[in-house]
């Protein structure tokens, strides 16, 4: 769908590395990394980029708020089978409701004019965003590596934000 160019390989390789260092993957002796966290991580890369993909194809033939809706109710039948029910139910009388309610309604990419690259590199930001909410709500600390990793994740994006736009 779109033409491979060395400024994308780029984007690709820089996010690639942020992420590395956000997550400190390189350090074999840790506990976090094991092939299951690899596999799972993996494995929501290529279903993330399969709905881009989809998505994009779907919304030439139909608007993006119906492919939308009908995607989240495929989500919500196929999920409905592995859900506890108590502990949904649990969502609405929680203190963290407004939390549920404030990521629920965040901004959405408008990926009928967004390509998939650009689509996919801005969706990248997720591990960015998990690890202000940890520092934020959870009191975490970051190490200087980690910190430069989401500075390179950041920039890549807002590069590539500008780029696209011009």
């Amino acid at each position: 769908m779109e033409k491979p160019t060395w400024f994308k390989w780029s984007c690709i390789a820089s996010v690639l590395t942020g992420i590395v260092l956000l997550t400190e993957a390189y350090n074999k002796g840790s506990s976090t990394v094991n092939l299951i966290g690899v596999a799972t991580g993996l494995g929501a890369g290529l279903y993330g980029t399969l709905f881009i993909f989809d998505f994009k194809n779907a919304s030439e033939n139909a608007r993006p708020q119906v492919v939308l809706t009908f995607a989240f109710i495929a989500f919500s039948v196929v999920f409905a089978f592995f859900i506890n029910v108590e502990e949904a139910a649990s969502v609405f009388s929680s203190s963290d409701a407004l939390w549920f309610l404030a990521i629920a309604c965040r901004p959405t990419i408008d990926i009928q004019w967004t390509a998939p690259s650009t689509a996919s590199i801005i969706a990248i930001v997720e591990p960015v965003t998990a690890s202000l909410f940890g520092i934020g709500l959870l009191g975490d600390k970051l190490a200087i590596v980690q910190i430069i990793g989401m500075v390179t994740i950041l920039l890549t994006v807002t590069t590539l934000s500008f780029k696209k736009g011009s």
